[in-house]
């Protein structure tokens, strides 16, 4: 259980950064702008990210010539990989909709 409690509070950190970013610059910002800024955040937290990783995506278990991009992508030492994409769409909780905890499968 040791992995799942380390992706729980990895996931709640990246959160914790994602409120950090729409409390400073409010909604409907640019998305590049928010990019840069949780880009920012991340690494004054001390929290491992990639930015713009592309993969191909898998079918039956062939890889795909079609290229998938996300935003970000940050995984704790030991667990699954989270996913983090922004958006400049407004919204009641934070303006930055955050899409973490699925494992992506890549070539």
């Amino acid at each position: 259980m040791k992995d799942a409690a380390e992706l729980k509070n990895h996931v709640y950190d990246i959160v914790g950064a994602l409120h950090s970013v729409h409390d400073e610059l409010g909604p409907g910002i640019n998305e590049y702008c928010y990019q840069e800024a949780l880009a920012m955040e991340l690494s004054d937290r001390g929290i491992p990210f990639e930015r713009e990783k592309a993969f191909h995506p898998r079918y039956k278990g062939r890889p795909m010539d079609a290229e998938y991009r996300i935003d970000f992508r940050s995984s704790p030492p030991s667990s699954g990989i989270s996913t983090i994409r922004t958006n400049a769409r407004s919204s009641p909780q934070m303006g930055i909709r955050s899409k973490v905890g699925k494992r992506a499968r890549a070539s």
